[in-house]
């Protein structure tokens, strides 16, 4: 469908490619990888182009390093601390096979079989295990389960990024429904988090993106693969519906629709 929009040249002019607060991530345990070397080998390994043209294909997606999309509030481009390929698996890793858990269905399959690809030639060995969609997301947030990675995808719940770095508080923790899917729990990132959140949301919002990128380059709970881009075209008579940057939707309170002078009766 994509294709189809991006090549007919009668759509251009009603084509819209925005970006949206939603990011790809691959998830990683911090309670089961331990290892702030073997994540940030992970980092290095995954094919992100890969994995982004396996899912939403290239024209909606866009690769990144970051945590925080473009269209947050508080992102702040920094150099990509994990470029340059694998260098090869750290001295201390036990060789154990890594669990990559996915919801089931061809489109998030597709995907984790693109992360499986590149961690298996960086040296890793991965299991890929399927599990039905409306189970996932319980899955991966009941502390204490065996999946190593999984795919994830989220957006701040408001413009800022206040919601979305604060699920990396390991003071949040709990048996079921973490935010924190990670499992990540770093005293010093719990106290700058505590610290951010109590500044008002115009001198947070730098202080955030600091934030996003320690986490990526010193701690590695994740790694950001692309943020999601909404396309879309709409009618030939149709005006003021955009995207919006806070929801990654099209909204439509401005939206209008013109008369067709060829008949006045259709509108």
């Amino acid at each position: 469908m994509a294709r189809t929009l991006l090549e007919d040249p009668g759509l251009a002019r009603r084509l819209r490619r925005d970006r949206t607060p939603l990011v790809w991530y691959l998830a990683i345990n911090t309670a089961r990888v331990t290892d702030v070397e073997v994540r940030r080998e992970i980092a290095r390994a995954v094919d992100k182009e890969a994995v982004r043209d396996a899912m939403p294909g290239r024209a909606q997606g866009e690769i990144t390093h970051t945590i925080l999309s473009p269209a947050t509030i508080g992102h702040r481009p920094y150099p990509d601390p994990h470029a340059g390929g694998p260098r090869g698996l750290p001295d201390g890793w036990d060789g154990r096979t890594l669990r990559l858990l996915s919801r089931d269905g061809d489109y998030f399959t597709a995907g984790a079989r693109a992360v499986r690809r590149s961690l298996e030639k960086a040296g890793f060995v991965v299991e890929l295990v399927e599990i039905e969609r409306p189970k996932h997301n319980a899955t991966v947030l009941t502390r204490g389960h065996d999946a190593d990675l999984y795919l994830m995808c989220q957006a701040a719940d408001w413009p800022g990024a206040s919601t979305l770095l604060t699920g990396f508080d390991g003071r949040t923790l709990r048996p079921t429904g973490n935010a924190n899917y990670t499992y990540f729990d770093d005293p010093g990132v719990n106290a700058e988090i505590a610290r951010i959140s109590a500044l008002p949301a115009d001198r947070a919002a730098g202080e955030w993106a600091a934030l996003d990128e320690t986490l990526t380059t010193r701690h590695v709970p994740l790694v950001p693969l692309f943020s999601y881009v909404y396309l879309a075209a709409t009618g030939s008579h149709v005006g003021g519906v955009f995207t919006s940057s806070f929801l990654g939707t099209p909204v439509y309170y401005d939206a209008y629709v013109t008369q067709d002078p060829e008949d006045p009766d259709r509108g």
